[in-house]
């Protein structure tokens, strides 16, 4: 679904966070076990994560990481409280930030979307037919005009007029849609993932682009995921 879980602040030095004003980390704060106790108050005794090699003090949607030495470690099990000062006068400093959905790091869960929202919905295309969308019980089919569209699915993020290539002028058997006086023009969708193709001339839809997203693509984070699912007619 491509929806946020988990958010990894990989180092507090660099990051400057603050909670009700308070500045507790970034390039001139250290985010020490007192001053963010201080801060956020008491909570549930935190305890050593092996995988990770630090004490994790937990707090609702939050856990900060305190890196311990492997002498200092081998003190502590689940369930015991770190010291505010270990024994070499240091205060333990954290240098990681966990922030969730849900009461522990290692089981967020998802956040409910609200019950109007058509984000991911199931997609039902067939080819050369037509495009059903499942949440808002909406169609569009190929040959449809503008205004048909515009009924069914509302209107556009953005118009984007197609790029005119001036070399069709040479090439045989060329359409009146694709004359240079008709220029194809695309509605995009963002939310919806979608780009609707419409003929320059006889302005009806002729191809949908599907969006997945993909991380790393130019268009990435522009268009939401479109869940869709392709209906092969068995010959």
């Amino acid at each position: 679904t491509q929806q946020l879980r988990q958010i990894e602040v990989a180092d507090l030095s660099v990051c400057p966070l603050s909670y009700c004003g308070t500045v507790f980390s970034g390039p001139t704060v250290e985010a020490t076990f007192v001053l963010v106790y201080q801060l956020f108050g008491p909570t549930y005794p935190g305890g050593y994560d092996k995988e990770k090699k630090a004490y994790l003090l937990h707090y609702p949607g939050l856990s900060f990481l305190f890196p311990l030495p492997d002498d200092v470690a081998a003190q502590y099990t689940e369930g015991n409280d770190l010291p505010l000062e270990f024994a070499d006068g240091t205060t333990p400093l954290a240098t990681r930030l966990l922030v969730y959905h849900g009461t522990d790091h290692r089981g967020s869960t998802l956040a409910s979307l609200p019950p109007v929202s058509h984000y991911f919905e199931e997609v039902s295309v067939r080819p050369e037919k037509d495009l059903y969308f499942h949440h808002r019980k909406r169609r569009i089919a190929f040959g449809d005009h503008v205004q048909e569209v515009l009924s069914q699915v509302g209107p556009p993020s953005q118009r984007f007029g197609k790029v005119v290539d001036k070399m069709k002028i040479h090439a045989a058997g060329v359409g009146s849609s694709e004359g240079m006086n008709c220029v194809d023009y695309f509605f995009n969708y963002f939310p919806m993932g979608i780009d609707v193709l419409f003929d320059g001339c006889a302005h009806t839809v002729k191809k949908v682009v599907l969006h997945t997203n993909i991380p790393g693509h130019f268009d990435f984070n522009q268009y939401a995921k479109c869940n869709f699912r392709i209906k092969i007619q068995s010959p």
